[in-house]
């Protein structure tokens, strides 16, 4: 199998695997950049609107570079099993419910994960938010200041609106709250095949690449794009009001993220994008080429060799 190039990104680079993904705003324009990493363990930015063809092999593990058919949040199960800190934060009972670690009581200065530099990411301010990807639901929170700023999660999740509550004063609270949310029946996640079912459910195309940004205000909504192409619909049943009642002198807001918009009739495109990305919302690509529509989970590309790889 011959080496995949990447031109563009500095020099021409042997390019090995993508190891992530990140939302970005490009002037005045929405896009993704994909994380590749080289044979040398370097790191090159590629936006996703610039690939006309990617296609990808077998998992590559992060730590020892060994081909796999699984993996453990990157990592083969042997290295898995050595990183101590990565399990104790991924079982924590604040990000876990299923956690083997007695949380009742962890305080800043005595942390119950016994892991000191965990104590950053539990003790800082929280948002919680309840979201809607088409007619799904969830309720959700992410630190306030996280990377991606104020709209990092809601691009990530992939979200058409959010009623957003600013701000809980460190996870074990937002947790808490969190958990209260999920008593009255509100999921706490929306799997990808139920995104993308609501995506690929009506025959309504926008095109990314020709919408600019505007970060426009109305009232207490604030939206991504121009606020004349959303159809919002969470204020209808769940008005600002009713949350204003369960967190007083709290500032809330009602955000647009991603307008509705489907494209019936795309075909699924595993592990490859087929053509020019033309939308993309949350781990959601849909592509064009030939006048043929494919959607791709770039969640499902990570930590996967990279076997073919074109540019515009």
């Amino acid at each position: 199998m011959g080496l995949p190039l990447l031109w563009g990104v500095g020099s021409m680079e042997f390019t090995k695997t993508i190891r992530g993904y990140s939302y970005t705003f490009d002037q005045d324009k929405l896009n993704i950049v994909l994380w590749l990493e080289t044979f040398w363990g370097e790191y090159c930015p590629l936006p996703l609107t610039s690939i006309q063809n990617l296609e990808c092999g077998n998992y590559i593990c992060k730590v020892c570079n060994n081909f796999i058919d699984t993996l453990e949040a990157g990592y083969c199960m042997e290295c898995f099993s050595l990183d101590e800190m990565h399990q104790v934060w991924l079982r924590c009972l604040y990000n876990r419910r299923d956690s083997y670690i007695n949380t009742v009581g962890c305080v800043r200065s005595d942390p119950s994960c016994g892991i000191p530099e965990h104590v950053p990411k539990c003790y800082r301010r929280y948002l919680i938010y309840l979201g809607r990807v088409g007619s799904r639901l969830k309720v959700g929170i992410t630190a306030k200041g996280r990377n991606g700023g104020f709209w990092g999660r809601f691009l990530e999740q992939g979200l058409n609106e959010a009623i957003v509550v600013d701000s809980l004063a460190n996870l074990p609270e937002a947790s808490k709250t969190e958990t209260m949310f999920r008593s009255m029946k509100f999921n706490d996640a929306i799997r990808s095949m139920d995104k993308a079912e609501q995506l690929l459910n009506s025959s309504k195309p926008l095109d990314i690449r020709k919408m600019a940004l505007s970060f426009e205000e109305n009232g207490q909504t604030l939206s991504l794009f121009e606020h004349g192409l959303y159809s919002s619909t969470l204020l209808e049943d769940f008005p600002l009001s009713l949350w204003e009642e369960l967190f007083p002198d709290t500032k809330i807001q009602h955000v647009n993220v991603f307008p509705d918009t489907g494209f019936e009739h795309s075909s699924l495109s595993e592990h490859a994008i087929k053509g020019e990305a033309i939308w993309f919302q949350g781990s959601l690509v849909i592509s064009e080429k030939n006048n043929n529509r494919y959607y791709t989970n770039l969640d499902d590309l990570l930590h996967r060799e990279i076997i073919t790889l074109r540019r515009k």
